[in-house]
């Protein structure tokens, strides 16, 4: 018997070139952007090193009080992140180097995802595009050198979309479980995207609800629907029952959504919208000396911020919507904040270049959104679901609309960097076709 041939041939090597020449690219970039940024890994300001650390060392998850250095449990910051920090902890704790080799690792994973989720969508060429916008995005490089969860809620943004691209492509049981289980980790890694997860599995209910509304070669069946919701509820239940063990509920997300909602609606910045200039950055200090004292631990400061950012919204609903707007426009802002009075002029210009950048892919998105959408009136919900473009746009409303409620910067709009490169790079080529001009292998 002739023994087959396991090399790969020379159109498959070729094939892959220009994905090995994106991944090259963003290998070099996001290195140079560590090496240059290296001090910046050292600021554990979210406080992700300290409890990994902490979980290195005494096996709870939780945060340094008191003098005698005792760990309490926390839920106050979601768990992915941190238990991937852990893994990588010594003796010694996290090191730079390590966050380092995390960061470019899920960095490189994120363009390669990216690609395949951009071949499929668009094209070759759009998939370079794309790929290329995302390499050099300004949030994500500078987000790589810092301890927060910008770098994986993007990898996993994509990675959401990319199963569920495969699932909507070509059901199966299994496909389901992935993008249920993909779902759970975004929501685990940042509880930002609980509605998008939870409006994605009723998608998939809807569809298999009504298959008469859905393309002709979309064949969801309840028992997708079912198993990407078991995937989902299997991921998250570990960190739900660990807390009802430690807090006495099921908390599903964090204890830190209060506050961030204080630090939307609370009086002082209220005050600072109405009296200040629009682009001048409100201090947060300010509302710490405001707190009321509160007795309970977490779980009653939690509670204490929700009540007081309802009541200051009740009080205040027309401050309320517009500092909503306020909010929307700060998560969109193309210009990055001025932080200190005596900015140097090298800082203004990289400033004004980055907010440059935002607005050329910004309008170029915009091109790709309105082709898509003129594709939409003439194809229907079919044109939306192959590919399923449907999901992005999801994604792209719910994050807009956590954060026109709770607070927000630019940078909380990492998640939705891909979805941008991807309109963007399908306005730059819509004259050839965007609409998944050809089948594409998803294994």
């Amino acid at each position: 018997m002739q023994r087959e041939n396991s090399t790969p041939s020379k159109s498959t090597i070729a094939s892959r070139r220009p994905l090995f020449g994106v991944l090259l690219l963003a290998l070099v970039v996001r290195t140079g952007i560590l090496w240059a940024d290296f001090g910046g890994l050292s600021a554990d300001v979210d406080n992700y090193r300290q409890i990994a650390e902490n979980l290195r060392r005494t096996g709870v998850f939780g945060s340094v009080t008191g003098a005698n250095g005792e760990v309490a449990p926390t839920a106050f910051r979601p768990p992915l992140y941190p238990l991937l920090l852990a893994s990588l902890a010594t003796d010694d704790g996290v090191s730079r180097a390590s966050v380092a080799m995390l960061h470019l690792a899920i960095g490189l994973l994120s363009v390669a995802l990216l690609w395949r989720l951009a071949v499929e969508w668009l094209d070759q060429r759009g998939a370079a595009i794309a790929c290329g916008l995302f390499i050099v995005d300004p949030i994500l490089l500078n987000q790589s050198a810092r301890v927060m969860t910008e770098t994986l809620a993007t990898l996993l943004a994509i990675a959401g979309l990319w199963t569920l691209t495969r699932l909507i492509r070509s059901p199966s049981v299994r496909r389901a479980a992935v993008a249920g289980t993909t779902l759970g980790l975004a929501c685990l890694c940042r509880p930002t995207f609980l509605p998008w997860a939870t409006i994605c599995q009723l998608t998939v209910f809807a569809i298999a609800a009504f298959p008469d509304r859905a393309p002709r070669t979309l064949v969801i069946r309840w028992s997708h629907g079912a198993t990407i919701l078991i995937g989902f509820a299997a991921t998250m239940a570990p960190w739900m029952i660990r807390n009802q063990a430690v807090f006495g509920r099921p908390i599903y997300a964090t204890t830190h959504g209060g506050y961030t909602l204080l630090l939307a609606n609370n009086d002082s910045f209220y005050q600072h919208l109405r009296t200040r200039p629009f682009t001048e950055v409100w201090d947060a200090r300010q509302l710490q000396d405001q707190l009321p004292p509160a007795t309970g631990g977490e779980l009653a400061a939690d509670a204490r911020d929700y009540r007081l950012a309802r009541d200051t919204i009740r009080r205040q609903p027309g401050m309320f919507v517009y500092s909503a707007l306020h909010r929307v426009a700060m998560f969109w802002s193309p210009l990055p904040h001025r932080l200190t009075s005596d900015e140097s002029a090298a800082r203004r210009w990289a400033r004004l270049a980055v907010a440059a950048w935002y607005l050329a892919v910004s309008a170029a998105a915009a091109v790709g959104v309105g082709y898509l959408t003129r594709q939409a009136l003439r194809g229907g919900i079919a044109t939306l679901l192959d590919p399923p473009w449907l999901f992005a746009a999801l994604l792209l409303v719910t994050l807009t609309a956590v954060h026109a409620v709770y607070w927000s910067n630019m940078r909380m709009r990492a998640p939705l960097v891909p979805v941008v490169s991807l309109l963007a790079a399908a306005g730059f080529s819509q004259r050839h076709g965007v609409v998944r001009p050809k089948q594409v292998d998803l294994e």
